[in-house]
């Protein structure tokens, strides 16, 4: 089994963009010695390369045979054009160059990782005494980071306590804190790419 695979979204594709992927196609396969037997003879999808152009161009007054005459020609063209992907995709000995020289796009299968959302502290209530439990909006992280310091005249913590976990569905319990104290929380999550930044500050009074 072929391990690269044509990109071949065509039936998407706007008129004039099929065209240019037909033309491509035929100029790549065209006495390509790597292809010598194609499923579909070059001649005949030259001619139908001919047919599907000028159906292109008659319907651009809008009439309604020219449509129809154009949707019949679109779809002959697909099925060529896939019957001659899978040719290639099966002749082209896994081989990317070779696959390139045919004039198809080779589909990819490996898409860049994205990045994580930004996760945030949504709501902190008061627990048991000394104990706030802290809300996180979930973004589908394989992990969160908690991290919460003291509020001292209002000025950002000098310090941290972090703390780790999987699952946002639960509040996270955060004890022995010291009752009249204010506590700033951020929680940042782990992703294909690393960690986010931490969120912005949440704070709250422990009682």
């Amino acid at each position: 089994m072929a391990l690269v695979r044509a990109a071949l979204g065509v039936t998407k594709l706007p008129g004039p963009d099929l065209l240019a992927s037909l033309d491509a196609m035929v100029q790549g396969m065209d006495g390509n010695v790597n292809f010598p037997t194609p499923p579909v003879e070059m001649a005949t999808v030259k001619a139908f390369r001919t047919s599907y152009a000028a159906a292109l161009a008659n319907s651009l007054d809008g009439g309604k045979k020219a449509m129809v005459e154009l949707k019949k020609q679109r779809e002959e063209v697909i099925h060529i054009m896939r019957q001659i992907a899978k040719y290639v995709e099966l002749n082209c000995k896994n081989d990317t160059g070779i696959f390139l020289s045919s004039g198809l796009k080779p589909a990819s299968f490996n898409r860049a990782p994205q990045p994580l959302a930004q996760p945030t502290v949504v709501k902190i209530d008061h627990g048991m005494a000394c104990q706030l439990l802290v809300r996180v909006k979930s973004v589908g992280a394989s992990s969160y980071e908690l991290r919460w310091g003291a509020v001292v005249n209002g000025a950002p913590p000098t310090s941290w306590t972090t703390t780790g976990f999987t699952s946002a569905k639960a509040a996270i319990a955060v004890n022995n804190l010291t009752p009249g104290t204010t506590y700033a929380f951020q929680v940042r999550a782990l992703g294909p790419l690393g960690y986010t930044e931490y969120s912005d500050s949440v704070t709250r009074m422990a009682n």
